[in-house]
């Protein structure tokens, strides 16, 4: 029986939706050809010795070589590694450091790559902590330049090759490493990024959680991460996606954007980002190249309550927050600082539409977990989750951000009411907190003429 002529388009869309791709080379030539470019697009080398094996039998065929487009690193072992780091000390030491970086410098021996990515465990030790069995932050310091040299040797020694133009960071942790980031071998080696993932990690000390949001890295990270990682990018930049494992953007670290402009960027992708002023997204809106955004898992934070003394120490602004009154909402400790922002996703949606004229594709998606997407580009959908709105309480654990319940419910407090300055004291009824629903009408309102203003452009 011969095989059924199709058009190279539709075969190649066949044999990618296939889980196994390479088991249809025997079908004909064709497919044989077209089976192999989808099944090595993408290349993993994973630093263990049958990683190693399978990643250099790759290298060693020509034919095999010549479909890859894309390549993933392991910093450690993903079907064993747990909380269980991968130690570079202990590695050197059983002269296996060798393999690993010998295995990544063969990264110049592929004509056509344009991405790599690069994935971290997902614990890790900052500044503060002494957990053994996590991923040292210096083995991931050591992964990262080992990398970084590949890219830029194959850049400056191998110029009639592709360019490597898109980096892909998971699990990145929020520790600055300044030297790094100033250095030749960073500049030298992203000198061609126009296509930029990061996925930032928190430290987690499930031992102590009740002093995590006190780590010293948290508030001096976001603003490492602008100067360092974005600012000397801003100018090439056509892809942008910034994740983060936890609510980003409002505390320990603000995030303001000041100054940041990306004149060629076209794709902006935002994963838990907390907004918590009326200012806060106006950084996105000066990028008038936009032309796909998308908020996966973004929130605004109308009720804060925090430390007096931390506001001011982390210098987060609270010029768009009223402070209530000791005994709003039942907390009446010395050092309580509450307050309450008024902002919406109407007033979002709107400066949206207004301030983004090129802006053809908008997506707002509140997935079951997180993050469904990142760095991988693929259509997410728009609904208007009831969980958009979220409450910082810093006195509770593990995690001081406090999601709403299906129905928008937020738990804040005792929900007693506010009693404002020059106000009655009588004895009120404690309410329910549910910004979703106070807010739905202009919310639904704006969205729809947003993605009205977005469907006309295409």
């Amino acid at each position: 029986m011969s095989v059924p002529i199709f058009p190279t388009e539709l075969v190649i869309r066949i044999i990618r939706s296939l889980q196994r791709p390479h088991e249809v080379r025997a079908v004909c030539r064709q497919w044989n050809e077209l089976a192999i470019e989808c099944a090595f697009h993408t290349v993993t080398l994973v630093p263990t010795e049958a990683g190693y094996l399978k990643w250099n039998g790759v290298m060693d065929t020509s034919r095999l070589k010549e479909a890859i487009r894309a390549v993933i690193i392991y910093s450690h072992d993903p079907d064993t590694v747990k909380s269980e780091g991968f130690d570079w000390y202990e590695d050197e030491e059983q002269n296996n450091y060798t393999p690993f970086k010998s295995a990544i410098s063969r990264i110049k021996e592929l004509d056509l790559v344009s991405k790599v990515s690069i994935k971290f465990s997902q614990e890790s030790n900052g500044v503060m902590g002494g957990r053994s069995e996590v991923e040292t932050k210096e083995a991931r310091e050591k992964t990262l330049k080992t990398v970084f040299e590949a890219i830029k040797t194959r850049a400056e020694e191998y110029p009639g090759k592709s360019t490597i133009h898109a980096l892909s960071l998971q699990n990145l942790q929020n520790f600055p490493l300044f030297y790094f980031t100033s250095s030749e071998l960073f500049k030298g080696a992203t000198k061609d990024i126009d296509e930029l993932h990061l996925d930032i990690k928190e430290e987690r000390n499930p031992d102590s959680p009740h002093d995590d949001i006190y780590l010293l890295e948290l508030p001096v990270f976001t603003w490492y991460l602008q100067e360092h990682w974005l600012a000397p990018l801003s100018g090439q930049l056509t892809t942008l996606s910034l994740y983060f494992s936890e609510f980003w953007g409002t505390m320990p670290g603000m995030f303001h954007g000041h100054g940041l402009d990306f004149p060629r960027l076209e794709t902006l992708n935002l994963g838990q980002l907390a907004i918590s002023h009326h200012d806060h997204l106006d950084w996105v809106l000066r990028q008038k190249t936009l032309k796909t955004l998308r908020f996966e898992r973004c929130v605004i934070c109308p009720y804060i309550r925090s430390e007096e003394e931390l506001i001011e120490e982390w210098r987060i602004p609270t010029n768009d927050w009223e402070q209530l009154p000791r005994g709003a909402f039942g907390f009446d400790g010395d050092d309580d600082a509450i307050y309450y922002f008024s902002g919406t996703w109407e007033s979002v949606f709107d400066s949206i539409r207004t301030n983004l004229p090129q802006l053809v594709d908008f997506q707002f998606h509140w997935p079951s977990w997180s993050p469904v997407m990142f760095d991988v580009q693929r259509h997410m959908g728009t609904e208007l989750s009831a969980s958009r709105y979220i409450v910082f309480d810093i006195g509770l654990l593990p995690s001081r951000w406090i999601e709403a319940e299906y129905d928008g419910v937020l738990s804040f407090g005792d929900d007693s009411p506010i009693v404002r300055e020059g106000e009655g004291s009588e004895t009120e009824e404690p309410k329910e907190l549910n910004r979703h629903k106070e807010t739905l009408a202009g919310d639904q309102r704006a969205l729809g003429e947003l993605c009205r203003a977005v469907y006309q452009r295409q």
